[in-house]
């Protein structure tokens, strides 16, 4: 039985389509390359990859597995993120966004459908960044009346 895959793509990958719709970051396409997680389909011009080997290797980054950093990567600086926004930094899942918020899960997925709460969807993951999320819904309440409190979040979101 074939299952439709969620982001309708194409069962075979080029690099750009992988960057565009997966791994969002180069050096984490590279890294996950280097460690053996996915590689190219042999015997191709193009280096083409399979979308289930790329969901394969999102999933083993989703689940906190880190590919090492490459050796021509510069030296970290103190509290300098790895790899910066594009390579998750910053995001969250579902429970720790919606835990945040005040709200269920359930309610979080509702109003990232309906367009209200910002998500990163990947393949059937979500990922959140709380600051983002905040400043969009400052910027909905209006930026002219302060911070937010878990009423002015319930308020909106209603």
């Amino acid at each position: 039985m074939m299952v439709a895959d969620p982001m309708g793509l194409p069962p075979i990958l080029k690099t750009e389509e992988i960057l565009q719709h997966i791994f969002r970051s180069p050096i984490l396409l590279e890294r996950a390359c280097e460690a053996g997680w996915l590689a190219p389909i042999p015997d191709l011009e193009e280096p083409y990859f399979s979308r289930d080997a790329a969901y394969s290797a999102l999933d083993r980054l989703l689940k906190g597995n880190k590919p090492a950093r490459l050796e021509t990567e510069p030296v970290l600086k103190s509290g300098e993120p790895e790899i910066g926004k594009a390579g998750f930094h910053g995001l969250v899942k579902a429970a720790k966004a919606a835990e945040a918020l005040g709200i269920s899960v359930r309610s979080l997925h509702d109003y990232s459908e309906r367009g209200i709460i910002p998500c990163l969807k990947i393949g059937k993951h979500r990922l959140y960044d709380i600051e983002e999320i905040m400043a969009s819904l400052e910027r909905e309440r209006g930026a002219d009346k302060g911070g937010l409190t878990e009423g002015d979040i319930n308020d909106i979101l209603r």
